[in-house]
């Protein structure tokens, strides 16, 4: 989308929450919620309560041509049961609940399981698809522009062992770093029945313009 110019957004601001998940740590919205109030010009991103910072990110967001990416959103999900797919954090509550009423823009969020906050506008300004598995010259593209050193037979058979499963593609990529497939591959698990966060697929959620 880079190349495209980011289809005439006006501004690109994306967060991934997939690291911060898998860290030990406790998740939490904090983080992004105060550097993107800073980013898109919150006069002071400590002022107010979570919601209330919520919906001010909205308000600066909503008006303007923007793309807004949130990766990995499952960390601040509940787990299944039932809440299953429930965001815990209010600021974000907020957030999503206003691009979802009103926005110029487009909000892309990836997660593992849909957000339940967002059911009542499923359908209409909030879209949901799953993604497939890629082709292994997609996968192989993948670990390429990941820094991994190979042939195109070599990274092909990489995608392949992996079942095109962007997820595992990108462990795997960063596990290898630049260094060379064929030497480390063996090094990852891959995927089985017993190993459901490689074999299952990622849906996108959007919220799309509404005018």
């Amino acid at each position: 989308m880079a190349a495209e110019k980011y289809r005439l957004a006006e501004l690109v601001f994306g967060w991934s929450f997939y690291r911060q998940g898998t860290s030990g740590g406790t998740s939490s919205a904090d983080e992004f919620i105060d550097a993107a109030l800073a980013w898109f010009g919150d006069p002071d991103p400590r002022i107010g309560s979570a919601w209330e910072k919520g919906e001010r990110l909205a308000k600066l967001v909503v008006h303007r041509r923007t793309l807004l990416i949130l990766d990995g959103l499952e960390p601040l999900q509940n787990p299944p049961g039932a809440q299953e797919g429930r965001l815990r954090e209010p600021s974000l509550q907020a957030l999503l609940r206003e691009l979802a009423g009103f926005n110029m823009g487009l909000c892309v969020i990836t997660t593992r399981m849909p957000v339940a906050d967002l059911s009542d506008h499923e359908g209409s300004s909030a879209l949901r698809r799953a993604l497939e598995h890629l082709s292994s010259h997609a996968g192989a593209q993948l670990l390429r522009a990941l820094g991994v050193k190979g042939d195109e037979a070599e990274l092909r058979n990489g995608s392949d062992e992996f079942s095109g499963h962007c997820l595992a593609l990108t462990l795997l990529g960063s596990y290898l770093l630049a260094g060379s497939l064929t030497a480390a591959s063996s090094a990852l698990m891959k995927p089985t029945d017993s190993t459901s966060w490689i074999t299952r697929q990622e849906p996108v959620q959007s919220i799309l313009p509404r005018t």
